[in-house]
């Protein structure tokens, strides 16, 4: 699962297309399960943060 800014993007591949990597401010990958809990069974397999500045 990829959250991009709060909100939920497809895939990978959407977000090569939509995303200008000199605008990332940071990435953070979650595979806790404590950390996964609030995204439910769509974030089990982990999570990708990214923030844009």
């Amino acid at each position: 699962m990829f959250i991009l800014d709060g909100f939920q993007v497809g895939t990978f591949s959407q977000i090569v297309n939509i995303l200008d990597p000199n605008d990332i401010k940071s990435i953070q990958v979650l595979k806790n399960g404590a950390d996964l809990a609030i995204y439910g069974f769509r974030g089990s397999g982990g999570v990708i943060l990214i923030k844009t500045k």
